[in-house]
């Protein structure tokens, strides 16, 4: 949102915007920032043209960490490796690093 890693933009742009998309959860978290942010009226205007172009995935009521990978089969991209290192055959990828 802040466009302030170059390696992730690189990567996003790579793909078609059909392939990208977010959870709810992370939909909530951007919100909530945009809520507490100094520049809430820029932030809010960031958000909302950035969620015109993704899809964000509903979550069902039994989720997991486990989700994107049984369910979806999805790569969780990430920046919190060591977190979700932990969920066994989840598959991450760290866009804030050259890959």
């Amino acid at each position: 949102m802040k466009r302030s890693n170059a390696e992730v933009l690189k990567r996003l742009s790579a793909l078609p915007v059909s392939d990208v998309c977010i959870s709810v959860i992370t939909k909530s978290e951007l919100l909530f920032c945009v809520e507490v942010s100094p520049r809430r009226r820029q932030d809010q205007a960031a958000l909302s043209a950035f969620l015109n172009y993704i899809e964000v995935l509903d979550l069902p009521d039994q989720a997991s960490p486990h989700y994107a990978r049984i369910r979806l089969g999805l790569t969780l991209v990430t920046n919190n490796t060591r977190e979700f290192g932990r969920v066994s055959r989840l598959v991450i990828e760290n866009w804030t690093v050259s890959p």
